[in-house]
């Protein structure tokens, strides 16, 4: 369905798997705004400070992390520009695998996400042997909640606590997708 290729999800959005080639696209598109209220793009401002580090993560996320477990990265385009992720997380003995997002912030809210998930686990069940997406978002993320109770994730009893690498606290709900449902 993808392997490197560039997916149309509609007029305005599509995907595209990471390559190393998107390096300078990517960084750019991360630098191209200080925002200091989109904390995402604040912290990975600061992870990927030098182009040459923003390639050699990209380069271990498809040179390892691709080649090692099959499970792929995919920049999230709008009207052709970089504005967020999608990613599989390496896959476990596990029955599920796992997936995160992010939006840059001027992107949110904008019905982006919604048109993702449903190719991104459409690519889940026809690729990957698992019964079930693990997906898990801030307990202070209540659009993000709202987004995977809306595509049909059940929120687990689960919560995860964690200390981030400012040593804070933080809390995140889990949520769970049956493939089940796909097949």
């Amino acid at each position: 369905m993808f392997h490197n290729k560039k997916y149309r999800i509609n007029n305005q959005l599509s995907l595209k798997q990471i390559s190393v080639s998107d390096t300078e696209t990517f960084y750019n598109s991360l630098h191209s705004i200080k925002n200091f209220d989109d904390k995402n793009r604040t912290h990975l401002q600061l992870k990927y400070d030098r182009l040459e580090k923003t390639r050699l993560s990209i380069l271990d996320a498809v040179e390892s992390k691709f080649k090692l477990d099959g499970t792929p990265d995919f920049f999230i385009l709008f009207n052709e520009k970089i504005v967020g992720m999608f990613e599989f997380h390496p896959l476990t003995n596990q029955n599920y695998i796992e997936v995160g997002y992010w939006l840059y912030l001027e992107y949110r809210r904008q019905g982006i996400l919604s048109s993702v998930f449903p190719v991104m686990i459409d690519y889940a069940a026809d690729n990957f042997s698992k019964e079930k997406i693990l997906a898990t978002t801030a307990t202070t993320n209540i659009a993000s909640q709202a987004l995977l109770s809306k595509i049909g994730f059940n929120k687990t009893d689960n919560i995860l606590e964690f200390k981030n690498s400012k040593g804070e606290m933080n809390k995140e709900y889990e949520y769970l997708y049956l493939l089940a449902n796909k097949h």
